[in-house]
């Protein structure tokens, strides 16, 4: 079984009998997902025929704010690969890997592999599909706007939650989470009833064995590399600390695929500047459900702005209560214009780096 994510080689493939994939990002089908591989190991084991995993990519590589499956090019590939399997007779499984960008290997990207009783029915799908992905125009839901202008447009909303989305800080990807670009516009901006989650374990400590309404001038955030550009350094009222730990909402969540059913963000302090409250980590741990605001006693509904540090995945979660979303461009690890990474593996000529 694979994370929809997975970077798949051809050796992958081949000494595989049988890969099966989440179809769905944000990934809210991994039990469904199990279920389906456990029920294909148990055909084969009941039939004995043999099966094997056939492989193929369309030399595409997509950022994960273009891998959302109710997007393209990731809506009609997995459409595609779903009607393949219902009208093809000895075809186990049809995968969508929509790979991750940010592992520099010569097998990042999209690819796609069949599990198949007859090869040469593997062959005609993987061929269907490289052709579509190829032509499939890639949406562009997630087009980040320049910060000052996405905290100005914040003045033509009465009412929230509006969600600031920063892909370059994704979490979920592997971003530490404390880039605090965002949350010096909101504060330069003088926006109130915000609120932000920074990755921060030297504020918590320095602030954990305080009494709740104790002041602080702390740098916040953008420790760990240069990218993040400094740290926000903020006079701060202490309101609560924990534990960090939390039961997930939504048992069938992006976050649940990753960590059961529930979370630690280690050590947590919830503090205020100005109207803008900021729940410090010592745990990066991405913005999958909203009981990570919740069990620190805030109710994120009620917010009228939140920073979320995600590119899709916090869809699942947020979208339910968000009035409307804005993506900024914020300085971070995981930019999606992949021309700003260094890429000495990837395999090229690949779309959209190249023409190929």
């Amino acid at each position: 079984m694979t994370d929809l994510h997975a970077n798949v080689s051809e050796g992958m493939a081949r000494l595989s009998t049988a890969l099966i994939t989440y179809r769905q990002n944000p990934h809210t089908d991994a039990r469904e997902t199990a279920v389906r591989a456990v029920q294909t190991l148990d055909q084969l084991l009941e039939t004995g025929r043999p099966a094997a995993t056939h492989w193929k990519p369309p030399l595409l590589v997509l950022p994960p704010t273009a891998t959302g499956t109710a997007d393209e090019p990731m809506r009609t590939l997995e459409s595609m690969a779903r009607r393949i399997e219902a009208e093809t007779p000895g075809l186990l499984a049809v995968n969508i890997h929509a790979g991750f960008a940010f592992a520099d290997t010569p097998d990042t990207g999209v690819s796609f592999t069949a599990v198949a009783l007859d090869g040469s029915k593997a062959a005609s799908a993987l061929d269907e599909l490289c052709r579509v992905a190829l032509q499939t125009p890639i949406d562009n839901p997630c087009e980040e706007m320049p910060i000052e202008a996405a905290v100005e447009r914040l003045a033509q909303y009465e009412t929230g939650p509006i969600l600031l989305v920063e892909p370059s800080d994704n979490i979920g990807a592997g971003a530490p989470g404390e880039g605090v670009a965002l949350l010096k516009a909101l504060v330069a901006h003088r926006i109130k009833n915000a609120g932000v989650i920074i990755n921060d374990p030297e504020s918590v400590r320095a602030v954990f064995e305080l009494p709740p309404g104790t002041r602080r001038t702390l740098p916040i955030g953008g420790k760990s590399s240069p990218l993040y550009g400094g740290s926000c350094e903020l006079e701060l009222e202490l309101l609560s600390h924990s534990d960090g730990r939390f039961t997930l909402e939504d048992r069938h969540s992006h976050m649940a695929s990753m960590v059961g059913s529930h979370a630690d963000m280690g050590p947590c302090a919830v503090v205020r500047h100005d109207g803008i409250v900021i729940l410090l980590t010592t745990r990066p741990t991405a913005p999958f459900d909203l009981a990570q605001w919740r069990s620190q006693g805030i109710a994120p509904e009620g917010l009228f702005a939140i920073g979320v540090k995600a590119a899709v995945a916090h869809r699942q979660a947020y979208d339910r209560i968000a009035h409307a979303s804005i993506y900024v461009s914020t300085p971070g690890p995981c930019p999606s214009d992949l021309r700003q990474l260094p890429y000495r593996h990837l395999r090229r000529p690949i779309r959209p780096l190249d023409m190929v």
